[in-house]
Order: structure tokens, then sequence, then C-alpha cells
């Protein structure tokens, strides 16, 4: 977790807070529920951040619970925005592109393609609406035939 430099710095103690309260909303160190919490440190070795190191291991050698754990973190990140009153940072909202998976990567490769299809098509798509001028220019646009597309689904 790191502030921003416009933020103010914070103290060890404030910064043991964060990172208490994240670990708490992550779920991975519940409050008051040391049993059902992994072990985990804070490492500060800068004024403007820490690092969190979590064991991901139970006392009671039961998995915790990691579903959604981007999220939960992301989450807890913007408590602390709000809480602090530090430089709000984009949502995390699940709309970003995926990247393609290693299989994809593997698979274009293997056909002699630069880039897998995905990312070819979405390109593709992402130039037409930017040149179109209405929708149906948009749509012909889309059922043009271009190379890279063309030999990507070859």
């Amino acid at each position: 977790m790191r502030a921003a430099p416009e933020d103010q710095m914070f103290s060890d103690d404030e910064w043991a807070q964060i990172a208490h309260d994240a670990m708490h909303r992550t779920g991975l160190a519940p409050y008051g529920k040391e049993d059902e919490a992994v072990r985990w440190i804070a490492v500060r070795h800068g004024p403007d951040h820490i690092h969190i190191v979590a064991m991901l291991a139970r006392q009671d050698r039961i998995g915790p619970r990691l579903s959604n754990d981007r999220l939960r973190v992301r989450e807890a990140c913007i408590a602390a925005e709000r809480r602090y009153g530090l430089r709000s940072t984009a949502p995390a909202d699940r709309t970003a592109n995926r990247c393609p998976t290693r299989a994809e990567s593997e698979k274009s490769a293997r056909r002699g393609m630069t880039e897998p299809p995905r990312i070819l098509l979405r390109r593709h798509v992402a130039t037409a609406a930017a040149t179109a001028g209405s929708a149906a220019e948009f749509f012909a646009r889309l059922d043009e035939p271009t190379c890279s597309l063309a030999s990507a689904t070859a």
C-alpha cells in the first residue's frame, strides 16, 4: 500500500492501523478472531508505503477464503483513502480488458500469429468505433475483412 506524494506521510502507528484494517477487510485476519486468522506482517521500508506479507495458512490448518481477494483488497484501499483523506484511485470495477490466457498465447504462437485473436478483434472493434461516424458505418467497418483478423480466425 502506498500514499501518493501529495498525501500526508503516516507514522508507524498509522501504517499499522491501515494494515490491520486491510487484513480485517480482506477476511484474512478478522478483528477478534485470531484463531481464524492467517499470520501476517507489514513491512515499512520507505516513508510512503508498506508491504503486507501473509501466510496463506491458518493455525487450524484450514485454508483461508481467497475468492475475490483482489476486490476485497481494493475495497480496503478505498476505505483507507476515505478514512485518511488520501488521493482517490480508480475502482476495481472489472471493466478492464482481460489479458490473454497462456493457452491463447501459446496457440497463437503455434499458428504463427503475432498475438491472440482476442487482441486482434478488440483492436478491430476499437478502430471501427473510433473512425465510424454512425452506427451503420461502424457495422460496415466491422464487416470489412482485414488481413490480421482473417489470419486470426483461419
